[in-house]
């Protein structure tokens, strides 16, 4: 299909563009008469195989009107409208619509609302916002205000979809809705199957209403009857979000861990990374497993210096200390096991172009000659979060394909050996995994 592209000269929305021809099916070309309209088409065809687009030059602007739409199968025109929803009338999409109704040409008509479109724009920004907010596990009360829906906007705050949204992250989040929401008995019942914590910023007279109350204990005594579920990274900042455990005590325990699993004949499932793919569900199984088959006490070293791994030969250049390794000498075959759990990030310091993940890919080439077979894990908890919070980490993870273990399932595996009192008292609660991984 040829389509003709009319607009008033100042339109320069390409988003707004985009969404609308991504409407229309079986569009092979683009037929345009303005250098605005051309822009916008150039960066569309740009980003859509198969289309193409004709800027029309020729003659005056009349007759450019009038050549493209005999082209064209079918004729999009945007014309602005007021904040009254009234037509703001430019000569170009008249002289269109003049010659459209004289052809008989099929016809879409789009208004364009600057005032909506503005505020179309602001709420996707906002609930994205939303999503990469994060506080510390041991927050201030007064970091609630740094949520980006205190500093919103008050129609951005009237937004039933965005308060809802922010309010399944952090029920306080209902505290910054409109004074209009927190008096809805609807919307404050809604909030409430999403997250009880709302109920006390509703209006004070919802409070006391007996539906209200009714539908608060409903929820509160489903919430008893659920499983808490705490990652392992709950478990690495104990006792506090700052004073805990070094990772160093964690690779020990990760060590003595798959040892016991060799003793048992059991399997890790490796996971893969999808954070840019979903971001609520941001990990899925692989099909692999990795085999703890005559793993030891000799052959495991904890943060050893890899660059003496062969003994006489030194590898050259090769500095790190991966936090596991284990050495099979009888196969010929290498585990790099990189270990995680609160404050430093998988990227680490980035040197010479280079950062951590692209020096263990580095290292694992490095290992993998004569014969000799690499491999590297990383081993994580799924609530993993970097100090910057926009998960960088798991996008570098999933950039770099790479193979994740997690903590909780080696914490299932071993929560009923005889290791696991030395490890908390109550292993089991950091063993539960939502059901999406």
């Amino acid at each position: 299909m040829t389509i003709a592209f009319v607009c008033p000269d100042s339109f320069k929305d390409y988003e707004f563009a985009k969404r609308e021809l991504s409407t229309i099916d079986s569009l092979q070309n683009i037929i345009c008469a303005t250098s605005n309209s051309a822009r916008l088409m150039e960066a569309y065809v740009s980003e859509c195989n198969g289309i193409k687009y004709r800027h029309e030059k020729r003659s005056g602007k009349q007759a450019r009107i009038r050549r493209m739409i005999k082209d064209a199968d079918k004729v999009m025109l945007i014309e602005y409208i007021d904040h009254n929803r009234k037509r703001v009338k430019y000569s170009r999409t008249q002289i269109a619509l003049d010659y459209i109704k004289e052809t008989g040409k099929e016809l879409q008509f789009i208004e364009y609302n600057r005032t909506e479109e503005a505020k179309y724009k602001d709420k996707a920004k906002l609930l994205e916002e939303i999503e990469d907010f994060c506080l510390p596990s041991n927050y201030l009360y007064k970091e609630r205000y740094k949520h980006p829906l205190s500093q919103a906007r008050h129609e951005l705050r009237d937004d039933e979809e965005i308060v809802l949204f922010a309010v399944e992250r952090y029920g306080f989040a209902f505290d910054f809705a409109s004074r209009q929401l927190q008096e809805d008995k609807g919307a404050v019942i809604r909030a409430l199957h999403i997250c009880t914590e709302a109920f006390p910023y509703a209006y004070e007279k919802l409070r006391k209403e007996s539906e209200v109350l009714e539908v608060l204990q409903k929820c509160e005594s489903k919430k008893k009857e659920a499983v808490p579920i705490f990652n392992a990274t709950c478990l690495f900042n104990q006792p506090t979000g700052g004073f805990h455990h070094s990772e160093s005590r964690w690779s020990s325990i990760a060590q003595m861990a798959f040892i016991w699993l060799s003793q048992k004949q059991e399997e890790l499932t490796v996971f893969k990374s999808t954070i840019t793919d979903n971001r609520k569900n941001w990990l899925k199984k692989s099909s692999n497993k990795l085999s703890f088959e005559n793993w030891t006490i000799s052959n495991t070293i904890v943060e050893g210096q890899i660059k003496y791994i062969f003994d006489k030969n030194p590898l050259i250049n090769s500095p790190m200390k991966p936090d596991i390794v284990w050495v099979n000498q009888q196969v010929k075959k290498i585990i790099l096991i990189e270990v995680k759990t609160v404050g430093a990030t998988v990227i680490g310091s980035c040197k010479e172009n280079q950062d951590q993940v692209d020096r263990y890919r580095n290292l694992v080439s490095n290992l993998s000659i004569d014969g000799w077979q690499c491999e590297l894990y990383y081993l994580m908890s799924y609530g993993h979060e970097d100090e910057s919070k926009k998960h960088t980490d798991w996008i570098r993870l999933q950039k770099d394909n790479a193979n994740i273990l997690l903590w909780e399932e080696l914490f299932f595996k071993i929560e009923q050996s005889d290791i696991a009192p030395y490890i908390h008292s109550d292993l089991k609660q950091y063993t539960l995994m939502p059901g999406w991984i």
